[in-house]
Formats: C-alpha cells, sequence, structure tokens
C-alpha cells in the first residue's frame, strides 16, 4: 500500500520551510547563501592586498584590474551586500569619504591620514591605549579612536607622494 502525502499538507510543509529560511537569514546573516561572484572575489582580494580603509572609488579602480568589465554599481551593491552580512564594515573619518575595511577584529586601531595624497593607513593597535583607560564621570568608555594627520618624512621618497602625482598627472 503506498501512502501519499495530501497535497495541501505538502504545500504547507514546503511554505513553512521556507519560511523559517527566510525569517533565519533576516535575523542571522550568517545562514544566508553568500555567492562568490568574480567581481565579489576582486573586491574583496583589493581589500585584502592594500589592508586600509578604502573608498569605493579607489576599490573600483584596483577591482576593475583583475575584473575588467566590472561596474561601479557592482562595486556599491557587493559593499552593501558584505556590509550586511558583516563581512565588511564602513569608517568614516572626518573631512574624508566614506571608506570600507574588511572586519579582522575589533580591537581599536589608530589611523594616520596622508595630507598630500588624502590615504588613510591603518597603523598598528596599541596595546595599552591610555584613551580606553580614562575615567569619564557618569560613563564607561568602551571603545576610542584615534586619527593622526600629516605626511610622510622622506617628502620626495614618499611613495604616497608618488602615487598621487602619478594618478593626477594620468600614469599608471
Amino acid at each position: 500500500m503506498n501512502f501519499h502525502w495530501p497535497r495541501g499538507v505538502l504545500v504547507v510543509a514546503i511554505y513553512t520551510v521556507l519560511c523559517i529560511v527566510i525569517i533565519a537569514t533576516d535575523f542571522y546573516p550568517c545562514f544566508a547563501m553568500i555567492r562568490t561572484t568574480r567581481q565579489r572575489k576582486a573586491i574583496l582580494a583589493v581589500l585584502e592586498a592594500e589592508a586600509r580603509p578604502l573608498t569605493v572609488n579607489e576599490i573600483f579602480d584596483l577591482a576593475v584590474k583583475s575584473a575588467p568589465g566590472i561596474g561601479l554599481r557592482t562595486v556599491y551593491r557587493n559593499i552593501r551586500e558584505l556590509v550586511e552580512l558583516g563581512k565588511m564594515v564602513g569608517v568614516g573619518f572626518p573631512g574624508q569619504p566614506p571608506r570600507y575595511e574588511i572586519v579582522a577584529d575589533r580591537r581599536p586601531k589608530p589611523h594616520f591620514i596622508c595630507g598630500v595624497c588624502d590615504k588613510v593607513f591603518e597603523l598598528e593597535p596599541l596595546d595599552d591605549d591610555p584613551a580606553l583607560k580614562r575615567e569619564i564621570p557618569g560613563f564607561i568608555v568602551e571603545g576610542a579612536e584615534t586619527i593622526y594627520y600629516g605626511r610622510c618624512r622622506d617628502g620626495d621618497n614618499c611613495p604616497h607622494r608618488n602615487a598621487a602625482r602619478d594618478d593626477k598627472s594620468g600614469k599608471a
């Protein structure tokens, strides 16, 4: 004797499973299917290779080299999706456009902004940051941002200055 599920019961069961999957991916993005495309690989490779916060235009300019057909809209969409999935984080600096970096660790990291080329560089975290030990009446300090501004010591031999000069003159 063969047993067949009534059609209505089967439809309800499939619908219930789909609802559970949708709800789980909304509340727990780690359950979401992460499509790995050539463009997404190029964006992640750029961020890993540069190891510093990059603007969308910097990501685009570098990603085009390994994925020639990539468009700026694709870069924006992938950044948005990777931020939603918790793989990337947006970082803001005063007077600077939004930048993005791969989420590595959540320790506070000091940054240096070059006044010549406007690039932002991530510095090694300080193990005993005095800002984190500071007591502020009525508050509990949980984090701090340290931003250094300046330029390289060796003016004419600065690789950032030369790169900025090449970018402005159109050289690669």
